[in-house]
């Protein structure tokens, strides 16, 4: 198949939408199937792919970094028509997404769209009367939903989230898929001793964007009482965002510069060695769609101590590859202290998260992708 991806977000940028994206796209190419990116350009930063083609953008500066295509390019729109796609999948709903949903129905072409993150969640990030942004596109993205022919839902939370918003579409439940190999070859030893991380020192970690979503102000109480009641830790913060500065001045005040280890932004290419280096996850964002961060935890064999969220209660099995938790520092310390105590218990959790983690090796799931496709395109046939 021909398949065309519609991304508002995509490299160098690291978001969850991101990776997803890049492991389906490796998975589909890995099966025979062509796949073309379509994307604002991201100045300065030069993809290697002769797949893909650049929107117009300017760099958006307001909290992150990233470009807002201009959804206008005639060029494109003859190049869509003229590669005769088989699908076209948008893994936005704004701007470019648009644009995937005007050439799907001018060509004729199933359209999907991948329901990434909970929009409203992420208002913030546009300057304006929050109750007015949150409702404006809640409602907008049952709209486009409802435009399209599939929609893909990273687990079943998010597909009962999305029916009681109002979607009709087709919903499919398809989680991210991970490259699980890659997740057992992390230079640890090597990572630790870069980080001065000693052999008896448990390293408590964690991996996202720096923003509010995140519940960053809960982490950093994490941290304050762990750092109290762990005497031999330290905690490893890889990521970049506008709370950096302000976790910075917390590491400063709470007199932790030997203790914290902020890596900022890393590559993917090298993400598997940060990860290696961590002993447990501490995941305590309430805001996530799929819970990406704690699979790849899982994978590198990391239990996973998370607040009990959307998304990340179908990725941890609680007791089993970690422990879903209430947003409480008392339930956190202590299921650390019980992982730490018992070394047992913590090889039986760690060994039990690498084996539910290759469960979603991307291979899998770029085949459960295309089956849909197949479906979707075989009921567009009958109408």
């Amino acid at each position: 198949m021909r398949i065309a991806f519609f991304v508002n977000t995509y490299l160098p940028n690291t978001f969850g939408s991101s990776v997803s994206v890049e492991y389906f796209r490796k998975g589909l190419e890995e099966l025979g199937h062509e796949v073309y990116i379509f994307t604002p350009k991201f100045h300065g930063f030069d993809l290697k792919n002769d797949k893909a083609f650049f929107y117009p953008s300017i760099m958006y500066g307001y909290k992150i970094q990233y470009p807002l295509a201009i959804p206008f390019s005639p060029k494109i729109n003859n190049k869509i028509a003229e590669l005769d796609f088989d699908i076209i999948h948008t893994h936005q709903p704004f701007t470019i997404g648009y644009q995937a949903l005007k050439n799907g129905r001018k060509n004729n072409v199933p359209i999907f769209f991948t329901y990434h993150c909970r929009y409203e969640d992420y208002s913030h990030y546009i300057p304006f009367i929050q109750s007015f942004v949150k409702k404006y596109v809640s409602g907008a993205v049952k709209k486009f939903a409802n435009l399209v022919d599939c929609v893909i839902a990273p687990t079943s939370d998010i597909k009962k989230i999305l029916e009681e918003k109002g979607v009709i579409s087709p919903i499919e439940i398809i989680s991210t898929g991970i490259d699980w190999e890659k997740f057992q070859k992390g230079r640890r030893e090597e990572m630790r001793k870069e980080f001065k991380i000693k052999s008896d020192e448990v390293c408590f970690w964690w991996l996202g964007r720096m923003e509010q979503e995140k519940n960053i102000e809960f982490l950093l109480k994490v941290i304050k009482l762990f750092s109290r009641e762990f005497m031999k830790s330290k905690f490893m913060l890889v990521g970049s965002g506008s709370e950096m500065e302000n976790i910075k001045e917390f590491v400063e005040t709470e007199n932790l510069q030997d203790r914290v280890i902020i890596t900022g932004l890393v590559p993917q290419e090298e993400v598997q060695n940060y990860y290696s280096a961590g002993d447990i996850l501490i995941q305590p964002s309430k805001s996530e769609t799929q819970g990406l961060v704690a699979l790849e935890a899982m994978a590198s064999g990391m239990p996973v101590l998370a607040i009990r969220a959307t998304g990340t209660v179908d990725i941890v099995k609680d007791g089993e590859t970690g422990f879903l938790l209430d947003e409480n520092l008392d339930d956190f310390c202590q299921k650390a202290k019980e992982l730490l105590a018992n070394k047992e218990l913590f090889e039986k959790i760690s060994r039990q998260a690498r084996e539910e983690a290759f469960k979603y090796d991307y291979k899998n799931k770029a085949r459960e992708l295309v089956e849909v496709y197949k479906k979707v395109i075989e009921n567009s046939k009958k109408k």
